[in-house]
């Protein structure tokens, strides 16, 4: 990389009137990133010279530049590779500066291939130049489980008569929901319930930690004589 660069043309004078100018640079030339010396020498007819030196600084202000940083959430489907973790993948994101001669080096909070927990985790991935420019590149992992819980165990009807002396029936009635997350929740707790005479719908709801739903439908039928007294 190579900036034009422009400055006043110094001038001398002598008391003969007469010299020679001499430049190793012009204005308008072409210069590298750094600290080149620009230096015009004058000389009369007498061999008396004279110098005008200075520095031109080209300074590096562009920050590096990203090759496939995500636009967007890189969205990964629970599958639990290890643990309650899941395997997320994307691009090989590489940085390089406007000059190629300048090194750019990048870090990343994560690296692709990593494993992730469900919900969201930021990843942030930085360049910096020899110059301490400095770009970023963010983006969000979102894992998301699709899949709901199911019923490793839904109990089937029951008909049962009612508790001696009683118009009611004690029963546990147990429902079983697993989910792939390893975390579920299930209701209604129906251990140790009073059922009345008459049939009794029951629907289990399982619900796993990203809200997918899973129901279970069952039924108590209790059966009881109803004795009037005169």
């Amino acid at each position: 990389m190579s900036t034009m660069v422009s400055w006043a043309v110094p001038t001398f004078d002598d008391n003969s009137g007469m010299t020679t100018i001499d430049n190793n640079y012009s204005p308008g030339d072409s210069f590298p990133i750094g600290e080149v010396e620009v230096i015009y020498s004058a000389m009369d007819g007498s061999g008396n010279t004279a110098v005008c030196s200075f520095f031109v600084i080209v300074s590096d202000m562009e920050a590096p530049t990203f090759q496939n940083c995500p636009m967007g959430d890189v969205m990964v489907a629970y599958s639990a590779t290890s643990g309650n973790l899941t395997a997320a993948v994307w691009p090989d994101i590489v940085a390089t500066d406007n000059d190629a001669s300048i090194n750019v080096t990048v870090t990343s909070t994560y690296q692709s291939g990593d494993l992730f927990p469900l919900g969201i985790t930021p990843v942030n991935v930085t360049a910096v130049d020899d110059y301490g420019n400095i770009a970023l590149c963010q983006f969000d992992v979102v894992v998301f489980d699709g899949i709901p819980p199911y019923f490793s165990f839904c109990p089937p009807p029951v008909t049962v008569p009612t508790d001696l002396g009683l118009m009611t029936k004690n029963l546990s009635v147990l429902a079983v929901a697993v989910d792939n997350s390893g975390e579920v929740t299930l209701t209604p707790d129906m251990e140790i319930q009073a059922f009345p005479v008459g049939t009794t719908n029951i629907v289990f709801e399982s619900i796993d930690s990203s809200g997918n739903v899973a129901m279970c439908n069952t039924s108590v039928i209790v059966q009881g004589e109803l004795v009037l007294f005169l």
